[in-house]
């Protein structure tokens, strides 16, 4: 009788001895699913792709494509159409080079859910200006770019943006930790919403950030500097909070147009060669259109000195009239055509005011600004 109960539990052991295994193996197959493939290029291993393009085009969405530098550079212009991790083994030597091949993007992203990390992209260039020929053009949402050099190229990031006539948005974006250089545009944004630029080195381009038509982004801890025109340049955008960035060293601080309802805080704006800010707000005299406020909050920035008191910030607000309505008096009809239907479509008279708003907490000394 003990025989046989000894017999049995010694099969119950190798049954858990077994069974042990298969339980850790499926416990690993849905992190492996969720990881995807690797598909390398470059390199020395057997069946590695030649280019970048032709592995992108065999991979699935959630796989990564891993990119050797021994191969380096890729002359190509790559176009991301899958929901991929694109990563590069050394962002100082894999470089992505479209070369002689003109108006495209090196890098374009055209589908959601992409990751971009470890390249130099460089030489995107254009006969003729436009943001699509970038060195990563992003017309999809939930984009990472992290890690890379960006430079010489027309522009050196665009989210969101023109092709042709056709206007793209792009959305939930991350930008960081990139050093972008030597292009165009350091980074451009139109219709380019909810998204975080942050921990980036921008410098030596002809603009550091530019945001058109946006809204409610965040840019965070970037170092702007050293740039030949605007370090940022806000236009006709909304929400928008710039929170404890270095501006210094540029042609031009900060420009603000038209915009409304943005939060500029605990930035160094300082050492900028021809002015620190400007702002533009515009009034169409007209009895259907209404004016935007100068509304912007600004608070807790260091200005290059000590300030006792609010730091004035100027500005100016440009009333547009029809040209008409000043000689309105001479022509009546053409007046009262004027006031019913907006400005009917005649030239305009810029006239203005000088605005002030206020700064009411200057920092009182430059930030340590982590990262930078």
């Amino acid at each position: 009788m003990k025989a046989k109960w000894l017999a049995v539990g010694i099969i119950l052991l190798f049954i858990s001895l077994a069974y042990a295994p298969a339980v850790a193996q499926t416990t690993e197959k849905p992190l492996s699913t969720a990881r995807g493939n690797w598909l390398y290029v470059g390199g020395s291993g057997p069946g590695n792709y030649t280019t970048i393009q032709s592995a992108i085009n065999d991979a699935n969405p959630g796989d990564t494509v891993f990119v050797y530098n021994d191969s380096s550079p890729y002359s190509e212009a790559v176009e991301v159409n899958r929901s991929i991790s694109l990563i590069g083994e050394e962002k100082h030597t894999t470089v992505i080079d479209p070369g002689s091949i003109k108006d495209i993007p090196a890098l374009n992203i055209s589908v959601d859910d992409v990751v971009v990390q470890g390249f130099t992209i460089q030489n995107s260039t254009t006969t003729n200006w436009s943001n699509y020929a970038a060195g990563i053009f992003i017309t999809a949402d939930n984009v990472r770019i992290t890690d890379t050099i960006i430079k010489e190229n027309s522009c050196g990031i665009s989210i969101g943006g023109r092709i042709k006539t056709t206007l793209y948005g792009a959305n939930h974006c991350v930008i960081e930790e990139n050093d972008i250089t030597n292009n165009q545009r350091g980074i451009y944004l139109e219709h380019g919403n909810y998204s975080t630029i942050r921990h980036n080195h921008i410098s030596v381009n002809l603009d550091g950030i530019r945001l058109q038509n946006c809204q409610s982004n965040l840019i965070t801890l970037n170092d702007i500097t050293e740039n030949d025109g605007t370090g940022i340049g806000v236009i006709e955008t909304t929400n928008i909070s710039i929170l404890q960035n270095n501006i210094t060293s540029n042609q031009i601080g900060f420009d603000i147009i038209e915009s409304s309802k943005n939060s500029i805080e605990q930035n160094n704006i300082y050492k900028n060669d021809i002015r620190n800010v400007w702002g533009i707000c515009t009034m169409y005299i007209s009895l259907l259109t209404k004016s935007k406020p100068f509304d912007n909050t600004w608070d807790g920035n260091y200005w290059g000195r000590t300030y006792q008191a609010a730091k004035p910030i100027f500005g100016f607000l440009l009333f547009l009239f029809p040209s008409l309505i000043l000689s309105g008096f001479l022509q009546p009809l053409k007046l009262l055509e004027i006031l019913l239907t907006g400005s009917g479509g005649y030239p305009a008279v810029p006239l203005g005011i000088p605005i002030v708003k206020y700064d009411r907490h200057p920092a009182q000394e430059p930030y340590d600004i982590p990262g930078v």
